[in-house]
């Protein structure tokens, strides 16, 4: 083999690992954090039972903020449970992007830490770390304003320059 075809590998196993890291993530968020389930198999008719399991009792067309159909043209009450059930997905979501950041920083530590790793596989944990940051912030995205999305990305933009310039300090490790 040549070394373009060496290199050429390297870069292959590196991107392998990173992806793979990826898939693992997520694989594991989903198996040991499951997202939860919101909605009962039947849906109860009056306010006592609707309540009592976890729905909210809708009494007018505009206590959920949804146009109600054009074609009703008498309003029912009926047992919601989607907004209760947005606040606990949004809950799971929160705390689903929080623990991918900080699996996705040690990812990216023990990449540019681990002493005794071939440089493709070093490599394939930051790259690992760097795709799990990206699927964090799709997980976590939508429980965020305007604002906080924008105080999020800088957060890990200025980290991450910050780990990387640490590393280049300590160890030379960039060049």
């Amino acid at each position: 083999m040549s070394k373009t075809d060496i290199s050429f590998m390297k870069v292959i196993f590196s991107l392998g690992i990173g992806v793979i890291g990826l898939i693992l993530i997520i694989i594991g968020m989903n198996t040991f954090y499951e997202r939860p389930e919101c909605f009962p198999l039947t849906y109860p008719r009056d306010a006592t039972s609707c309540v009592a399991n976890g729905g909210v009792w809708i009494t007018t067309p505009d206590q959920t903020g949804r146009p109600m159909p054009p074609e009703k043209e008498t309003f029912q009450p009926y047992c919601d449970f989607q907004i209760k059930c947005e606040q606990v997905q949004n809950i799971h979501s929160r705390n689903t992007g929080i623990a991918i950041f900080i699996i996705a920083f040690i990812f990216i530590v023990v990449g540019l830490v681990a002493q005794n790793f071939k440089t493709q596989i070093k490599t394939g944990f930051v790259i690992a770390g760097l795709l799990n940051i990206i699927y964090g912030i799709v997980v976590f995205w939508s429980n965020l304003t305007s604002t906080f999305r924008f105080l999020v990305i800088l957060l890990i933009f200025i980290v991450l320059i910050y780990i990387a310039n640490k590393f280049e300090e300590i160890k030379g490790y960039f060049k």
